[in-house]
């Protein structure tokens, strides 16, 4: 979608990290191709905004461990009602929680999800953060104190959040736990809602074309 594109293209480009960008709908032949020496991860949206491209997160998963690297979905879109995308291989989840997850747009902020399976030291020069010694934490090796499940988001804590500062404001997260209460009932009318629109509009003559992965002539059913 629109930010994470301009994240990746502009902004983390000029702060000295560089990325390929490939359709989701790209073959595993495809896939392999953009890999670079130096690629550490692959990321993707389950579903994508404005677009409605759904991700085959089995296929991402698969080429990014051939590759060496963890596989980063967004799933802001889906939730974990619609869809757990750790359980088809990916290795960290993130969430924007300021859409679904908070329900009333009153509170800013995002979530990371550590999978703690991804091989971190199989790997280790590729992901000297957590597999050497951290000056600024008494030098603890990540992988080595924490495991593989906790070495990547105790690091993010511990280190990224505290220098960085990258946390939601307590009141912000109280909003969102109250709307984490009722997310799996809205998910459910707001699916069942978008489908009621997408059939209509599917069918009405002034419409050229609809994309809903509800609809059964989708691509992406």
């Amino acid at each position: 979608s629109g930010g994470p594109f301009n994240l990746f293209a502009v902004t983390m480009k000029k702060m000295g990290v560089e990325f390929t960008f490939v359709s989701p709908d790209a073959s595993e032949e495809e896939l392999d191709r953009a890999f670079r020496p130096n690629t550490k991860a692959m990321f993707g949206e389950t579903i994508a905004n404005p677009a409605c491209a759904v991700l085959d997160i089995e296929l991402f998963a698969k080429v990014a461990h051939k590759h060496g690297v963890p596989l980063i979905v967004d799933n802001t879109f889906a939730t974990p009602v619609n869809c757990r995308p750790i359980e088809w291989g990916a290795d960290i989840v993130t969430h924007s929680t300021t859409q679904y997850m908070d329900g009333h747009g009153s509170g800013i902020g995002g979530a990371i999800v550590d999978g703690g399976k991804f091989d971190w030291n199989k790997y280790a020069d590729k992901f000297p953060g957590l597999t050497t010694p951290d000056d600024s934490y008494h030098g603890v090796i990540y992988t080595e104190r924490f495991g593989l499940g906790g070495a990547f988001i105790t690091k993010a804590t511990a280190q990224l959040m505290r220098d960085l500062g990258s946390i939601q404001s307590p009141q912000n997260a109280y909003y969102v736990n109250l709307g984490l209460e009722s997310l799996a009932v809205r998910m459910a009318r707001h699916c069942e809602n978008g489908l009621k629109v997408a059939e209509y509009l599917d069918k009405h003559e002034k419409v050229d074309w609809v994309r809903y992965c509800g609809l059964k002539n989708d691509k992406y059913y």
